[in-house]
């Protein structure tokens, strides 16, 4: 290892690579547990009247934005989300282009174009990213890309000796990169820490390998008593750590200050991926300019510096969408928000109520060091200070890429029931998902009749599994004013056909109802 200082880059790699997904995924499940455990033992009840006083004097501030334009529909959707496709794409072929250009001045193991079309086989994972393709869809379109350009390669050399170096190469280039993409990113708990948590175990790992051979150089030549550079060791090793902790802090301040958004933090640590294996995989004799490659990755930092935040400006004003939901089901909560509300997000805010079967979309930066901190508790609401602290930090301004975060509230057992109200007067458009629901559900049934009585809101989508759900629901729902604002989507699961016609009653909602003041 000492003769190879690019081992320990490897090395460091593929631990952080192996290590990230299972922190990741423990993270997520003591997340988890945590949360509900809060929601169900809350602090001592405060008096309603008290809590209902404090709704009424809330500040202005605390609502959304109104639009000075009309609302976006599903056509500004689409256009939102091909401008998002298109920038990224862009800026990857910008990446892409560079690391061809560096590679071309070190070794030319393919024509120059093709190994150009080589590079830029990343595109596809921003793609699988933000249409949220299926895992064997991404692998599949992958291999068959490769596929495609190996053969073009084998075609015009005609020589079985040029394609075996080359499609080793190949394989190498794109299979490391794609798995430490899936690792971090192929589910939707993993995408929640994965990608904060694989920098600090690669930089943690990379630290102590460094440490470590350090002192076995040290102890070989025997210089100094070897309990002095145990303690050498163990001071880097704290070192290391502290190292770690400051780069996961900087990363969750950064995301908090918008300086980058989940689906552009995994492009840029993706991209980060591909080109270091570049560099490993460059001729040894030339392993200090060989780092030069990671100079394409600076495209991406300074795209999101120039851009702010009007990168993708929505055509029209933003619709606030609440998500409410029958507790208890991570699958289905992840299906609502991978084909609907994570197409939402490209033109309009969402708002809903955090729950133990939501981590997937809780667990952000900031969240998990509060839970590290044991201050998570901080985020429930229980009191005047905290009803007014929970508004004021709804976040209405989109990201760099244009899209808009997903706000939570998190509530004990005696609150939630006054912050869905005051979501509702927040709110422009409601998707409930009544899938499981059943009598024993009294939370749904005060839900339903709150938006039975919620007049400004423009529509109402209601999806349930069976009939003998919208039978129970429809009597709650039934009694108010919707006049044909209320709409159900049957479906037991949220694929592509149920997703579009969700996603067609929520944009046409307020085209087709009466605008209406929104209330608060």
């Amino acid at each position: 290892m000492r003769d190879d200082p690019a081992s320990l880059v490897l090395i460091a790699g593929v631990f952080g690579g192996l290590a990230s997904p299972i922190i990741a995924l423990i993270l997520a499940s003591l997340y988890s547990r945590r949360v509900r455990s809060l929601m169900l033992n809350g602090p001592s009840p405060i008096p309603t009247r008290s809590l209902e006083a404090s709704w009424s004097r809330l500040p202005a501030s605390g609502s959304p934005p109104s639009p000075a334009t009309p609302y976006a529909t599903l056509a500004d959707n689409t256009r939102a989300q091909n401008r998002v496709l298109t920038r990224f794409a862009c800026l990857s072929l910008a990446v892409s282009t560079t690391q061809w250009a560096i590679s071309r001045y070190f070794y030319q193991p393919a024509p120059g174009f093709l190994l150009l079309l080589v590079d830029a086989w990343p595109l596809f994972t921003l793609f699988g990213l933000v249409l949220r393709w299926h895992t064997i869809r991404l692998l599949a379109t992958v291999f068959v890309y490769q596929a495609l350009i190996v053969s073009v390669l084998f075609t015009g050399s005609g020589r079985m000796v040029v394609l075996v170096p080359v499609l080793l190469s190949v394989c190498i280039h794109v299979s490391v990169p794609l798995c430490a993409h899936l690792a971090i990113g192929a589910h939707p708990r993993l995408r929640a820490a994965g990608p904060f948590v694989a920098p600090v175990v690669f930089l943690f790992t990379y630290s102590v390998l460094l440490a470590l051979e350090l002192f076995s150089t040290r102890e070989a030549d025997a210089r100094g008593p070897y309990q002095l550079l145990f303690l050498l060791l163990i001071a880097a090793m704290v070192v290391s750590c502290w190292s770690a902790i400051f780069v996961g802090r900087w990363l969750a301040r950064a995301y908090r200050r918008k300086m980058f958004s989940d689906l552009g933090y995994l492009f840029a640590a993706h991209w980060l991926v591909v080109l270091v294996v570049q560099a490993l995989l460059t001729p040894q004799r030339q392993g200090f300019t060989a780092a030069s490659l990671l100079l394409a990755w600076l495209w991406i930092p300074a795209a999101f510096l120039l851009s702010g935040k009007h990168l993708v400006s929505p055509d029209r004003g933003p619709s606030t969408l609440l998500v409410l939901r029958v507790f208890g089901s991570p699958s289905n909560t992840d299906q609502i928000f991978e084909s609907v509300v994570d197409r939402w997000r490209l033109t309009g805010n969402t708002i809903f109520v955090a729950g133990s079967d939501a981590v997937s979309r809780l667990l952000d930066p900031d969240a998990l060091f509060d839970y590290l901190a044991r201050s998570l508790s901080q985020r429930f609401i229980s009191c005047d200070a905290d009803i007014r602290d929970c508004l004021a930090a709804l976040d209405w301004q989109p990201d760099p890429d244009g899209r808009f975060r997903i706000n939570k509230c998190y509530c004990y057992e005696h609150t939630w029931r006054l912050v869905v109200q005051t979501l509702l007067r927040k709110s422009d458009v409601v998707l409930m998902d009544l899938r499981g629901f059943n009598e024993q559900r009294v939370g749904c049934r005060d839900e339903l009749a709150m938006l039975a009585q919620a007049t400004h809101l423009h529509g109402i989508v209601l999806l349930h599994e069976s009939d003998a759900e919208r039978d129970l629901a429809e009597p709650y729902v039934s009694a108010g004013p919707l006049q044909g604002r209320l709409h159900w989507v049957q479906g037991k699961h949220v694929g592509s056909a149920v997703a579009r016609r969700i996603l067609n009653h929520l944009f046409d909602a307020p085209r087709i109802a009466e605008p209406a003041r929104r209330v608060g």
